[in-house]
This record gives C-alpha cells, structure tokens and sequence, in this order.
C-alpha cells in the first residue's frame, strides 16, 4: 500500500457520523454509514457532513452570509481583479 492510499484509509477511519458516533465507510464515491444506511456526499474529495438543517439560529445566519459573500469572492478570483 502507497503512503497516499494509507493516509487517505488512515483519515477514513477518523470520520464518524455527527448524529451516531459510527464509523463511515466509502462506497461510490460517497460516505456511508453501515449501521443506519445513512449517507454522506463527497465534494472534491471532501466530506460533506454536515447538512444545512443542522446549522440554526446565529450559526445559520452566518452561514447564509458566508455563501453569498463565497460567490462574489469567486467572481473577483475568476476575474483576476483580486491581484494573487
């Protein structure tokens, strides 16, 4: 085994499902839990785990500033207005 590929399994075994403490396993592309079925999605190689659902209150009002302000950044980044 490479030292990438046991890095990557190294890390996998960290990862617990917020909502039951399990362990999450990679199946398709995507994280799932054995126990419960459920399952987690991958996006660009990083798990998504937590859900919008479960940010509330200040948290999510944050959030929701946070992903407008993402949009923008990456306007001005593409545009190459931002100068790095």
């Amino acid at each position: 085994m490479d030292t990438e590929r046991a890095k990557q399994t190294e890390i996998l075994n960290l990862l617990r499902n917020p909502n039951t403490g399990n362990t999450l396993a990679l199946e398709n592309g995507m994280l799932a839990d054995r126990e419960t079925g459920e399952r987690f999605s991958m996006r660009n190689g990083i798990p998504v785990i937590l859900r919008k659902e479960d940010v509330f209150g200040w948290n999510r009002k944050q959030q929701r500033g946070y992903d407008l302000g993402s949009y923008f950044y990456d306007l001005l980044y593409s545009l190459s207005i931002t100068g790095f």
